[in-house]
């Protein structure tokens, strides 16, 4: 009964564990502890307390297990392994590369018994290989990360364990392999397949290389990146420098949806990235393998380090061929305008004739001669997207979602670009935006005038 009873508190204080509440888990396993002296219940104990923060309270508990008192040759891998990640944080490195080659050799010794045994195929033992690889990546070894990695290759029955593999190599400059590895557990997560991507072109030289991150649970939010001047750059700044915050904005972009997000976390880290935040701009300007929008975004974050100069030409490779493309601000003309709205309607008359080159090139001068009006900038955006210059079309698009995220006439125009596009998912989340009470009477006239069919 009472072995069973201390079965039902493990099992209680793993979920809560898996929740996130380690105050509560921890109760769970010294209530469990208390019953059954078990050395996997004293680790779990000691890792509750690990991740709440409490490291010399875990060392503690793990004191019978891994101290000069605990029982000779009895094989405990996860014990050292945890220990060794304890030492770690505590900034204590010589003794935490003691109790990780303690980890190894436990394991080992373990192992080699389980074969004399007949039980090599126990899946509870071989799971010890992730705590001890990630010891190993607490501490930044990352070759001995991915040694370990191959000397139990046959061993491993966790995801965890490629995936801190393919960091490993990611850092040492494997790019290749690490894509590879990224490859092979893509069902896992989404954001795995972005990554493969990212890696695929670091090892091309369209993004500058950084340290990936072990960590999969981000610190940092880009919603952070408010408020008062010096604290928004101080967010920005470690947001832009964390392993993993890069990884996912630089996923996300590859995978770009069209909603913007990705490019505003690009932006991101060009402005406060350092020397790399700068090396990435300027390798997304001259890359194809980034969208218009994208670039925009570089070269704004990068005119406002003061790194490229306002209201001058810069170098973009953009629709397959370099351009030079000059960067202004140009205040939005908000009011109706009747010569505008006169240049406008020719436009439109010639693009009802069949003229859509010459429709394009007039509304094209007005943006030359920085005339930035919505109703302009629509109906250019339409008659892109009819030209199949998507790119040119999606940039003015979220330029007008900026200014107008409530208008029906954006919304349809927005959604019927991203079905050219390909993009079968946006169009519905743009949609719902598009309700009755938001569509006025005239509403009507604005639609046929900014839609091209």
């Amino acid at each position: 009964m009472t072995v069973k009873r201390a079965k039902e508190l493990v099992d209680k204080g793993r979920k809560l564990l898996s929740d996130g509440d380690f105050a509560a888990a921890g109760e769970a396993f010294a209530a469990a502890l208390e019953l059954d002296e078990a050395v996997p219940i004293r680790n779990n104990l000691a890792q509750a307390f690990f991740l709440a923060g409490e490291l010399w309270r875990a060392l503690e508990v793990l004191e019978p297990s891994i101290g000069e008192e605990s029982e000779k040759g009895e094989s405990n891998p996860f014990s050292y392994g945890l220990a060794a990640r304890i030492y770690v944080a505590l900034g204590r490195e010589e003794q935490a590369r003691k109790y990780l080659q303690q980890a190894i050799k436990s394991y080992e010794d373990g192992w080699a018994d389980l074969r004399r045994a007949g039980q090599v195929g126990t899946h509870f033992f071989r799971e010890y290989t992730a705590i001890i690889m990630r010891a190993a990546a607490d501490m930044k070894d990352h070759r001995r990360v991915f040694d370990l990695y191959r000397r139990w290759e046959s061993h491993h029955v966790s995801w965890e364990n490629v995936f801190m593999a393919a960091v490993a190599c990611f850092n040492m400059g494997r790019f290749k392999r690490a894509a590879s590895l990224l490859s092979s557990i893509a069902e896992v997560h989404g954001l795995f397949a972005g990554m493969q991507k990212v890696a695929f072109q670091v090892e091309r030289g369209a993004i500058p290389p950084f340290e990936m991150s072990y960590e999969l649970s981000p610190r940092y939010d880009m919603q952070e990146m408010t408020g008062d001047e010096n604290a928004k750059s101080e967010a920005g700044r470690e947001f832009a420098h964390d392993g993993l915050s890069r990884m996912t904005v630089l996923a996300w972009l590859l995978d770009d949806d069209g909603s913007g997000e990705a490019d505003q976390g690009l932006r991101g880290l060009v402005q406060y990235g350092g020397e790399w935040g700068e090396k990435l701009g300027r390798r997304v300007l001259e890359s194809p393998v980034f969208s218009s929008a994208a670039k925009m975004a570089s070269a704004n974050a990068l005119i406002e380090r003061g790194v490229l100069p306002e209201n001058e030409p810069i170098p973009m490779y953009i629709d397959g061929e370099q351009r030079m493309v000059e960067i202004r601000k140009t205040p939005v003309i908000m009011n109706p305008d009747k010569e505008l709205d006169r240049i406008v309607d020719q436009a439109i008359q010639l693009r009802d004739k069949g003229q859509v080159k010459e429709a394009t090139e007039l509304l094209q001068d007005l943006q030359r001669r920085e005339k930035l009006y919505p109703r302009a900038i629509m109906t250019l955006a339409n008659l892109l997207r009819q030209q199949k210059k998507y790119d040119e079309s999606l940039s003015l698009m979220k330029m007008l979602e900026d200014m107008f995220p409530d208008s029906p006439e954006l919304l349809f125009n927005f959604a019927a670009l991203m079905l050219q596009m390909g993009d079968l998912s946006r169009p519905g989340n743009i949609m719902k935006g598009l309700t009755v009470p938001t569509v006025k009477r005239n509403s009507r006239k604005s639609y046929t005038d900014w839609a091209v069919t």
